[in-house]
């Protein structure tokens, strides 16, 4: 990827994340990961670090409490919020085409919950590492099933 594509990935987490930028999140650098369009921006609070990540053109976010050592995912820390009855459907779209699209997505999923997720983050979570992995297991799997009845 050229800087200039890293400027419009910066660029677009400045204007759809505005409300995290705004509460004193810095942007690191967009670091690349793989040659197959993969990247990632890190957003870091004082309590909170948020991944920003692209696999094959398809964006994701983690959530990390700097107290741990692990991420968690929009998907489980949504479903994990909601007592288990909000499981986040995957974008749907040309990944590449609809880029600008999946930045919106995501940043109206987190402020939506974003209260929420400090609040857990800024106190001790209520689920140890391998309950959140197991969790995230079990988002993907209804996620599987509800993409193999359509």
């Amino acid at each position: 990827m050229s800087s200039i594509e890293d400027v419009e990935i910066i660029n677009y987490v400045k204007a759809y994340f505005d409300f995290l930028i705004n509460t004193g999140f810095v942007i690191h650098p967009v670091e690349h990961i793989s040659p197959m369009d993969g990247w990632r921006l890190l957003l870091d609070s004082k309590s909170i670090q948020i991944q920003l990540f692209s696999d094959r053109g398809e964006f994701f976010l983690a959530i990390n409490p700097k107290h741990e050592n692990f991420w968690i995912s929009l998907s489980t820390m949504v479903y994990y919020l909601t007592n288990e009855k909000v499981l986040l459907d995957d974008f749907r779209g040309d990944f590449y085409k609809d880029r600008e699209k999946q930045y919106q997505r995501l940043a109206e999923i987190l402020r939506k919950y974003w209260n929420e997720i400090q609040e857990m983050c800024n106190s001790k979570l209520p689920l140890q590492k391998d309950e959140f992995c197991n969790l995230g297991q079990k988002v993907s799997n209804l996620k599987l099933a509800r993409f193999m009845k359509h």
